[in-house]
């Protein structure tokens, strides 16, 4: 086995780099300069957060208020009101709304004909929806292979809370 010797071109090239910065002996591996202290890091350039962490949670704020706060309630709270009166009243000709679950569709629909009769605005069901988890239990279930949203108001219409 023959072993041919390697064109000096790149050894060449190397030394005359070395030779432009001025240094007349090269080392294999040189060691670092030290740097001052003045010097910015890597990461000077990156953004500052404000002093805390993002992953922080903040304490929440405690409040004084000056002027008493009056509660007065939405429309959407009036409405689902007077939307259980009304099923109240329609669960004592038919017992078995007392202890069934509505679905949303119906709910709306009851609440479209509670409206035209009243002559309201209707609310969004969005905003009813929020007020009326409170009022009522609320659960998902299936009819079918639809997925849809069911109240019970068994406990609104014995007078209780939840």
């Amino acid at each position: 086995m023959k072993l041919e010797a390697k064109p000096m071109v790149n050894r060449m090239v190397w030394f005359k780099r070395f030779a432009k910065e001025g240094r007349t002996t090269v080392h294999a591996d040189p060691a670092p300069e030290p740097q001052p202290l003045t010097m910015p890091s890597k990461w000077a350039d990156a953004p500052q957060s404000a002093g805390r962490s993002s992953s922080r949670r903040r304490r929440p704020v405690k409040l004084a208020r000056l002027y008493p706060q009056a509660n007065t309630p939405s429309p959407a709270d009036e409405h689902v009101a007077v939307l259980i009166w009304a099923l109240s009243e329609a669960a004592t000709r038919h017992p078995e709304l007392k202890r069934r679950w509505i679905p949303k569709e119906d709910l709306e629909k009851f609440y479209a004909n509670l409206v035209a009769v009243n002559g309201w605005t209707p609310q969004s069901w969005t905003a009813m929806g929020r007020v009326l988890k409170n009022k009522a239990l609320r659960r998902r279930t299936k009819i079918g292979s639809r997925s849809v949203t069911v109240y019970s108001f068994a406990k609104a219409f014995n007078g209780g809370s939840r």
